[in-house]
């Protein structure tokens, strides 16, 4: 089959890197009843600039993600039409998002200029995090919960990708990254005071493995990975044993709670089910899952299913008795599509890390370069979606733009 290539499409440049901004700044500045409809949206208008020709390599890559999409709207029958329209946008972002990287893959765009996009957004999102610190700077006095409770923070994720981005342009073969009117010499600690301000355990985490990813340690099995590896693991520890079981508040006790608060159990007490809330939600999703049938357990119960979650909490401003989503991505993949859809997730990274891997000893350095960032991206898109819902509940539009970005122009460089 003779397949049209993308790049014969005639629009100005200027005009796609509006878009990539498009991608990247509506997830952060609108509701998600908005954004996920104009990146789907937008994803689809791409599809009618190629002629409605979609690469066969994009199918072999997200078929996965469209058999989940199949298996949720097939089993959601009697559920809220509210609940089924969000789950089917849910499925339908990230392979939009996937089909943007690859269309821009094809085009006359670099990786370079992408980066770019990614870095000024962070910055933008950086100096509108810590301005409400300079307004109010008594909020540096609050506690952790305080602190992130009355404060804007747009884009942690882009935030991060930007930081270590900018730690590492050179070894990653940039020129320069920063925009003319924010140099790196400034840009560097906005960032990096961002980071530290938001406080995010996860994003802790994602950074280490994007900062190891990228720097290709994560695919050398040496005395001095295991050495770096060994470092981090024993300072987590340390920190767990050095805090004190009275210390609340601070961001080193939310640390050394990670995993109590993610351990999936039938918490009885009111101020257990608070505090430890993600691995409450958790078990009550399973709990659902374990009381289907075998079709339940391998096909769901369908998009727009909810998970009753046996007390009434109040969440922000409402009280709940059950709820549609969950911190856990793969509890909620578990309850809508049952266990063939979290099988298909897993597929769908794990074929994202074999082609990663397939070039990580590439001749070609620039295909080595591309190997390690859609390495960091797929372990940061798999972390994620455990304890924030992660691609499967729309977070992280940079990495998968990105991911999809890289899987294209490793076939064609």
């Amino acid at each position: 089959m003779n397949i049209k290539d993308y790049s014969e499409i005639k629009l100005i440049i200027p005009w796609k890197i509006c878009i990539i901004y498009l991608i990247l700044l509506v997830p952060s500045v609108l509701p998600v009843e908005l954004f996920s409809p104009i990146l789907i949206l937008t994803g689809m208008i791409l599809l009618i600039l190629t002629g409605g020709i979609i690469k066969i390599d994009y199918l072999k890559n997200i078929w996965p993600l469209l058999i989940i999409l199949f298996i949720g709207i097939i089993g959601m029958s009697n559920h809220s039409s509210r609940h089924i329209l969000r789950d089917i946008s849910y499925a339908l972002t990230p392979i939009s998002l996937l089909f943007a990287g690859y269309y821009f893959s094809y085009s006359k765009i670099s990786l370079q200029k992408i980066l770019k996009v990614i870095v000024v957004i962070g910055l933008i999102f950086s100096l509108i995090h810590l301005i409400q610190f300079l307004i109010n700077p008594s909020l540096l006095l609050e506690k952790v919960d305080i602190i992130r409770q009355k404060t804007f923070n747009p884009g942690g994720g882009i935030i991060i990708l930007s930081l270590i981005l900018g730690l590492l342009q050179n070894r990653l073969g940039f020129d320069n990254l920063f925009p003319k009117f924010i140099p790196r010499l400034i840009g560097l600690p906005l960032l990096f005071s961002s980071f530290i301000f938001s406080f995010s355990r996860i994003g802790v985490v994602i950074a280490i493995t994007l900062f190891l990813s990228f720097l290709g340690i994560l695919t050398r099995i040496n005395w001095k990975s295991i050495l770096t590896i060994g470092v981090l693991a024993f300072s987590f520890i340390l920190l767990i044993l050095s805090t004190p079981a009275s210390e609340t508040g601070t961001f080193r006790s939310k640390v050394s709670q990670s995993m109590t608060e993610i351990a999936v159990s039938d918490y009885q007490d009111m101020a257990d089910i608070n505090q430890k809330w993600r691995g409450y939600e958790t078990y009550r999703a399973l709990l659902k899952f374990s009381k289907e049938g075998i079709a339940g357990k391998i096909l769901g119960s369908g998009f727009g299913s909810v998970v009753d979650l046996g007390v009434t909490i109040q969440l922000g401003d409402s009280y709940l008795s059950e709820i549609p989503i969950f911190h856990n991505g793969y509890a909620y993949l578990l309850v809508k599509t049952g266990l063939l859809g979290v099988l298909c997730y897993l597929i769908f990274y794990i074929g994202l890390l074999k082609r990663a891997i397939k070039f990580k000893n590439s001749e070609n350095s620039e295909q080595v370069l591309f190997s390690h960032i859609l390495i960091g991206c797929t372990l940061s898109m798999m972390l994620s979606m455990y304890v924030v819902g992660g691609i499967a509940q729309i977070h992280d539009s940079e990495l998968l733009l990105l991911s999809g970005f890289v899987v294209g122009r490793l076939e064609i460089i």
